[in-house]
């Protein structure tokens, strides 16, 4: 022991020698550090095996003195450490996710999950943080209605709706990654890259619908009018004001307005029913009055210039 002491005494004169052994007989760095997966289940382990990271060598950890001294002197990191995560991070090849299953992606999101500090924060450096955003870890939600794990970089727009709940489309769409806030796994890993979160709740989405009109496809539009009249009575006043402002043309005047984008009531919304509850709350109009004239002529002065 009195041997061992001394050693590590010392350790900071040696720290360029491959000395630490790894699970599959390769030999790192001192410098380097190592990974000691205590108490995580094998399925982790070989999925981190597969982007690269193995663990300290068996012998070492049957070894109860030595490991402890690696631990105590940050040589090794363990689960619930700050130094485990950014070890991680750090030391994974995310070029390698591809050959991981669905099965793999959850384990690599668990062992993270559980290997999470209690009592400090870890501090990633911005390659870190970018590699972590590019692990497939993260619940996410598609505007077409699907749900899966997938990767959060690009604009992250959190949300906490049901799954069933519309998404708008927005500019820069193929960059825009809806994360799902529902998902306790999704939410603490996030919570290690941003710190100051705003999750959007359907009356979000609902503004975000509102403000990006023009692009929302024509489906889509029809999705959110029903929306917008299935919530009428709970809609802030803010909500309703901006509804007032969409372009929405009079079914009995449509020919005014032939051709052009982003105009309603289409689809289902031009029948009867809807036409009636629509024209209730002030939606439409249904005669060639002063604001018609005045609307149609400034469009097509516009149109022409």
């Amino acid at each position: 022991m009195v041997e061992r002491k001394s050693f590590f005494d010392k350790i900071g004169t040696i720290t360029h020698l491959h000395l630490l052994p790894t699970s599959i007989g390769s030999l790192r760095k001192l410098s380097a550090q190592i990974i000691h997966f205590r108490n995580v289940n094998q399925a982790s382990i070989d999925a981190w095996g597969l982007l690269g990271v193995y663990p300290v060598h068996p012998e070492i950890v049957s070894d109860a003195g030595l490991i402890s001294c690696l631990i105590q002197q940050s040589l090794a990191h363990i689960p619930r450490t700050s130094g485990y995560i950014v070890f991680l991070m750090r030391s994974c090849d995310s070029a390698r996710q591809p050959q991981l299953s669905q099965g793999a992606l959850a384990s690599i999101r668990d062992s993270l999950l559980s290997g999470l500090p209690q009592d400090s924060r870890v501090e990633l450096l911005p390659d870190e943080i970018k590699k972590l955003l590019s692990l497939r870890i993260f619940m996410v939600r598609k505007v077409e209605g699907s749900r899966g794990l997938s990767a959060a970089t690009g604009n992250r727009v959190f949300t906490n709706t049901d799954d069933d709940h519309p998404l708008p489309f927005l500019p820069d769409m193929q960059n825009v990654i809806y994360v799902d806030w529902k998902d306790s796994v999704t939410k603490a890993l996030i919570g290690l890259v941003d710190f100051a979160v705003k999750v959007h709740d359907h009356f979000d989405l609902l503004q975000l619908a509102i403000d990006n009109w023009g692009i929302q496809s024509n489906e889509r539009q029809d999705v959110w009018v029903e929306k917008f009249l299935d919530n009428w009575r709970k809609l802030p006043h803010h909500l309703r004001s901006k509804l007032e402002g969409l372009p929405l043309s009079p079914s009995s005047l449509i020919s005014l307005y032939t051709g052009e984008v982003g105009k309603i009531p289409v689809g289902r919304f031009s029948n009867s029913d809807y036409l009636t509850i629509m024209q209730n709350l002030g939606f439409v109009r249904f005669s060639l009055d002063e604001f018609v004239v005045a609307e149609r002529l400034a469009y097509l002065h516009s149109a022409a210039h």
